[in-house]
């Protein structure tokens, strides 16, 4: 397929007939506790691939499996348009008793494999009252801290 321009004088219409890869690793506690079932769904941002969508959950690593995305050829960062050489998807990460997570335009390349990691924070960290952070985590048996 052949490039087209806008009235911006952009390229926009490379085809998507590569493909790239993306890892999706959810975490808490600043990277120290993998998050097993969590809800990834991923789709396309470019008007290329803005059809595209990706649901999956991770497992007990907090990993999703590989995902396969279309993605524009390599031989696109050679040219001396105005084109990118890669496609943009956003990521939503969604888990019970945590706030929901978005990444946009995350980079994705054809033939590489990316690699995004998400820290999720707990929904029990905040006063909803105030919507900020507590001073400290209070046991609701004992009602200590921890």
């Amino acid at each position: 397929m052949s490039p087209t321009s806008n009235s911006n004088n952009r390229i926009t219409d490379y085809n998507y007939s590569n493909e790239g890869f993306l890892v999706v690793k959810v975490y808490t506690a600043s990277g120290f506790i993998p998050i097993d079932g969590a809800k990834v769904n991923v789709s396309g941002s470019d008007e290329q691939n803005s059809d595209f969508e990706v649901i999956m959950a991770t497992n007990n690593s907090g990993s999703t499996d590989t995902i396969i995305l279309p993605a524009p050829s390599p031989a696109l960062s050679l040219s001396s348009t105005s084109v990118r050489p890669y496609a943009t998807y956003s990521i939503e990460i969604e888990k019970e008793n945590f706030f929901t997570h978005m990444d946009f335009n995350v980079a994705i390349f054809s033939g590489i494999t990316s690699i995004q990691s998400v820290y999720l924070i707990p929904k029990a960290m905040y006063r909803p009252e105030e919507n900020k952070p507590n001073d400290i985590l209070i046991n609701t048996e004992t009602e200590e801290p921890f």
